[in-house]
């Protein structure tokens, strides 16, 4: 391009303020900056104030979350799958993983004991389910408790299936004189059930429900599990162990307690009527938790039958979908209603239980879990897993051995909500288990043909097989 010439209005403009800037120095200069002060500050205005106001939007670079995340885009309806699947991976906020832990008990007996892995906080649910459990528990949650402390202890309720092996063994090893959990761990804070019943009180065999809060070890004979039980607490807490039961939590509380466990990760205790005026059925005085990781759920009833149920539901009518679900009370029809899966459609089932074993009964139908339990599950999720099985009957009539079926069930939830599993037996679903399908065993004396279970027919809501995790 041609180079442009100057005007002669434009050389004599040139000509004049050089020989101002000659003449008044000083004055020129003070111009100068000002006409500099004045673009800068029109530059500034336009970038730091008037564009951002008028851009496109972007990440909260305020927000808690971390900024230097990449914000991720939630993927156009023409992108998502409109089959349902377990992958989580277009969650938009940044999150801390959590995991799942579900173990074995070191005997063919029912019972509960979960590790859960939430951001940088250990925590324990029950410790079931007979005192001697308490060394395979132990042993267990030292593969991940690298510094001997759980942020947080739950006992659900009063049941030895439950809180056995808080106390477990004497021990002369470990400082209190047992190996219970509350004896070889520092606990921060111990949460458990507002009330007790079938509480043996004196030499005429008395029970009585007792609140929970207002009993101590000396209230009870020194041989009785409630005595035990309450030592170890009064133990741990002479330790600097916090204590609460779940109505004083509830109590303090406008809405239901919630406990925030890390990035977007929070523990949230659901209210049941029973929690304030105690049940006479001790399962219905169980701890309800639901773990939240950003918009996912994770549903924990403990051993909550119907009528606690049916209050539960009541008393949370937001309570919706959830991606885990412990079975309640190891898999029996009465703690696994169909009203409840109507509302949480669960994604995945764990099972704690020692699947067939006749600890309750010899009735083939209603040895855990039920096969109506199964029944009901099916139409929601085919990822069910159950800890372990045992034999129907040994050769003396009574609880058999222990087998793994899974094992230790292992569910992690990465920092996206990715589901993957790797159990510590097998990653095999129950319908698809040995023990689910095997003839001649739980039926031997009534149809010796039929199979332990029968998984029914038609596909279930949730039926892609989970993922391996690395």
């Amino acid at each position: 391009m041609a180079k442009k010439k100057k005007t002669s209005a434009e050389k004599t403009v040139k000509k004049e303020v050089k020989k101002a800037a000659k003449k008044h120095p000083v004055a020129f200069l003070i111009v100068a900056l000002v006409v500099l002060l004045v673009i800068g500050g029109a530059t500034g205005f336009y970038y730091f104030y008037y564009l951002p106001k008028h851009a496109a939007p972007g990440p909260d670079k305020d927000s808690k979350e971390d900024s230097s995340s990449s914000w991720v885009v939630p993927p156009s309806s023409s992108e998502t799958s409109s089959s349902t699947s377990t992958s989580h991976d277009s969650q938009t906020k940044e999150m801390d993983p959590i995991s799942f832990h579900f173990l074995t008990l070191g005997n063919a007996n029912n019972g509960d004991s979960i590790y859960i892995k939430a951001g940088e906080n250990d925590i324990l649910m029950d410790a079931g389910s007979k005192s001697g459990s308490a060394s395979t528990i132990a042993k267990a949650l030292k593969e991940y408790v690298t510094d001997g402390k759980l942020e947080y202890v739950i006992c659900t309720h009063a049941h030895s299936d439950h809180y056995s092996g808080m106390f477990g063994n004497a021990d002369s090893a470990f400082d209190g004189g047992r190996n219970g959990i509350l004896y070889q761990f520092k606990v921060d804070q111990y949460i458990d059930f507002a009330y007790m019943n079938k509480v043996t009180v004196d030499s005429n065999k008395k029970e009585v429900k007792l609140h929970n809060a207002d009993v101590s070890s000396s209230f009870f004979g020194n041989t009785t599990e409630a005595y035990k039980y309450v030592s170890s607490r009064e133990f741990a807490v002479s330790k600097g162990t916090k204590w609460s039961t779940i109505d004083s939590l509830e109590n303090s509380s406008t809405g239901n307690p919630v406990i925030p466990l890390g990035k977007n990760l929070s523990m949230e205790f659901l209210k049941t009527k029973y929690h304030e005026t105690g049940s006479t059925e001790e399962n219905n005085n169980s701890i309800v938790t639901l773990f939240h990781q950003g918009d996912s759920q994770f549903l924990f009833t403990g051993d909550l039958e119907e009528s606690g149920i049916a209050s539960l539901l009541d008393l949370n009518p937001n309570l919706g979908h959830v991606r885990l679900f412990k079975a309640g009370h190891h898999g029996s029809t009465n703690a696994n209603p169909k009203e409840l899966f109507e509302r949480i459609t669960p994604e995945v089932v764990a099972i704690c239980a020692s699947a067939g074993v006749s600890e309750f009964t010899t009735d083939g139908e209603s040895v855990m879990p039920y096969q109506a339990t199964i029944d009901i599950i099916a139409k929601y999720t085919s990822n069910v897993f159950c800890t372990t099985y045992g034999d129907f009957l040994n050769s003396k009539g009574k609880v058999g051995n222990p087998y793994d079926l899974n094992g230790r069930i292992n569910l992690y939830y990465d920092s996206l909500g990715n589901v993957s599993v790797n159990n510590s037996a097998n990653n095999i679903v129950l319908k698809d288990s040995v023990w689910f399908n095997k003839t001649g065993d739980i039926y031997k004396t009534v149809d010796p043909n039929k199979p332990n279970r029968t998984w029914p027919e038609g596909k279930s809501m949730y039926s892609d097989p989970l993922p391996l995790h690395a």
